[in-house]
C-alpha cells in the first residue's frame, strides 16, 4: 500500500513538471526578442520608430552642448545647474542693480538665446608671489622682462608666457568626471526617450516600457551611441516581443572642436600676444570670433564668443559648431623701468594713437584683442599738470631741478592696467 501511495506521488510530480515545461513553451512562443524566427515584418517599425527617436534626441543634445560650451542644463534635460537670470523686469532695466540679480556677465553670457558659460575667465586669485591676478601687478610686477635688478631690468630676457586668465571648460569624457559633456548627452536622451510616441501603434499593439539607460561614447571623428531601453510589446492577436537594445551614429566630430577650444582657451590665457583671430586650422574647421556681447555699463569692450566651426560636421542641414564664451580681461602694460637709454618722451607722446617702446614692441598688450587707450597723466591724485614741452628723460647723468610722477596707463573702456612712473624734469 505504501509503495502505491508512492508511486502515485512521483507520478504526480512528473505531470506537474510537464505542465511547467508546456506552458513555458508556450510562453517563449509568444514573447520572442526581435531577431529571431517568430520576429515579424509588424515589428520591425516600431524599432525604425525608436531608432529614428534616439537619433532625434542625440541630434538635438548634441546642438545643444555645442550651443552651450558643451553644458545642458537641468532645466533642459541635462545635468549642469542652471545659472540664476535675470527677470523680465530687470532685463528691462539697464540698471547695475538690476544687471546683478542674474548671474550674466559673472558666469556666462547670453548668444542666439543660449546661456554660454565662460570658458576663458579673468585671474582670481595670486599664485603665490608671482603672478598677479589684479592691476597694476597682473600678470606680473615687471612684465614681460624675467631679469629684474631694483633700478633697471634685462631687455633681451623677457616672456610672453603670462597669467593672463583661468580655462573653464567642461570635461569631455565621463571617465575624467561626473559632469562631463558625453554625461550630459546621457542624461538628455534618458530623459527625452520616455517622450517618443509609441501611441502611434495603439491599434495593433500595446506597450511596457521601463527606464532607458544610454551610454555615448565620443571619438575623433564620430560619436557612438548605445540605449538600453526594455520594451514589452503586445500585438492584439496575443504574440509577446521584447525590444530592448538600440543604436545610432552621429558623424559629428565634436572631439576635434573640443581639443582645438581647449588649446584655444589655454593659449588665450596663457600667452601674453596671442590673437584667436590668427588661429590656424585645417580647411574644414573655421574660428570666429563674435565681439562684446555683454558689456559692463557703458563700456565699449566687453565680453566675447569664439565659435569654431566644422563644415564636415553636419545636424540639420547646417554645420556643426562650438561655441565658447569669453569674459573681458585687463590688458597688460609692459614695464616701464629706471634704465637710463629709454626717452620717457620719446615714448609717451601725447598725440600718438599707439606709442611704442624701444622700437617695434607695443607699450601694451590686450589678452583680447581690443582697441587701448594710452593715456599719460601727471601727479595722479592730485593737481593735473601739462606734459613739460621742453622733454622728459630718465637719464641719470644729468642735474635735475624736480620730478613728477607720471601714470601710464593702457585702458580698453572697461578695464585698464597702469604704471606710475618717476620722471626726472630736465631745465
Amino acid at each position: 500500500m505504501k509503495q502505491r501511495k508512492g508511486q502515485i506521488a512521483v507520478f504526480l510530480i512528473i505531470g506537474l513538471l510537464l505542465l511547467a515545461v508546456i506552458a513555458a513553451v508556450i510562453y517563449s512562443a509568444r514573447k520572442q526578442p526581435v531577431g529571431s524566427k517568430h520576429d515579424s515584418e509588424l515589428l520591425k517599425p516600431i524599432k525604425s520608430y525608436i531608432t529614428s527617436c534616439l537619433e532625434k534626441n542625440a541630434d538635438e543634445a548634441l546642438s545643444l552642448a555645442g550651443s552651450q560650451g558643451g553644458v545642458i542644463y537641468k532645466s533642459q534635460g541635462g545635468i549642469v545647474k542652471d545659472y540664476e537670470q535675470a527677470t523680465t523686469e530687470s532685463i528691462a532695466s539697464t540698471s547695475s542693480t538690476a544687471r546683478r540679480v542674474s548671474d550674466e556677465g559673472a558666469f556666462y553670457l547670453t548668444y542666439n538665446n543660449h546661456i554660454v558659460p565662460y570658458a576663458i575667465m579673468r585671474p582670481r586669485f595670486d599664485i603665490g608671489t608671482i603672478y598677479y591676478a589684479s592691476t597694476p601687478d597682473y600678470p606680473w610686477k615687471t612684465f614681460p622682462y624675467t631679469a629684474c635688478a631694483p633700478a633697471a631690468c634685462d631687455h633681451s630676457k623677457e616672456s610672453m608666457k603670462a597669467y593672463l586668465g583661468t580655462v573653464s571648460m567642461p570635461l569631455l569624457r565621463k571617465s575624467e568626471g561626473v559632469q562631463s559633456i558625453e554625461a550630459g548627452i546621457e542624461a538628455y536622451i534618458e530623459a527625452k526617450m520616455p517622450e517618443c510616441n509609441l501611441a502611434v501603434f495603439k491599434e495593433r499593439f500595446d506597450f511596457e516600457a521601463g527606464t532607458p539607460n544610454a551610454t555615448v561614447v565620443v571619438a575623433q571623428n564620430d560619436i557612438s551611441i548605445r540605449l538600453k531601453w526594455p520594451i514589452d510589446v503586445r500585438s492584439r492577436d496575443g504574440n509577446a516581443y521584447h525590444l530592448e537594445d538600440f543604436s545610432a551614429q552621429s558623424m559629428v566630430r565634436l572631439k576635434r572642436l573640443y581639443e582645438l577650444a581647449k588649446s584655444i582657451a589655454r593659449a588665450d590665457t596663457g600667452i601674453a600676444d596671442f590673437d584667436v583671430r590668427t588661429v590656424e586650422t585645417s580647411d574644414s574647421i573655421g574660428v570666429k570670433l563674435v565681439r562684446d556681447l555683454f558689456k559692463a555699463g557703458d563700456a565699449a569692450n566687453g565680453d566675447d564668443v569664439i565659435v569654431l566651426t566644422d563644415r564636415l560636421s553636419v545636424i540639420g542641414g547646417r554645420p556643426y559648431s562650438l561655441v565658447i564664451a569669453r569674459q573681458n580681461r585687463p590688458p597688460a602694460l609692459r614695464y616701464i623701468d629706471a634704465n637710463p637709454e629709454v626717452n620717457l618722451w620719446g615714448m609717451i607722446t601725447r598725440d600718438a594713437v599707439n606709442p611704442n617702446i624701444r622700437g617695434s614692441k607695443p607699450l601694451a598688450y590686450d589678452p583680447d584683442e581690443d582697441e587701448l587707450t594710452l593715456s599719460f597723466i601727471v601727479n595722479p591724485g592730485g593737481q593735473a599738470a601739462l606734459m613739460p614741452e621742453e622733454g622728459i628723460k630718465a637719464e641719470t647723468r644729468f642735474i635735475y631741478q624736480d620730478n613728477i610722477i607720471v601714470r601710464v596707463k593702457a585702458d580698453d573702456s572697461s578695464l585698464a592696467d597702469y604704471q606710475d612712473v618717476a620722471v626726472y624734469v630736465n631745465i
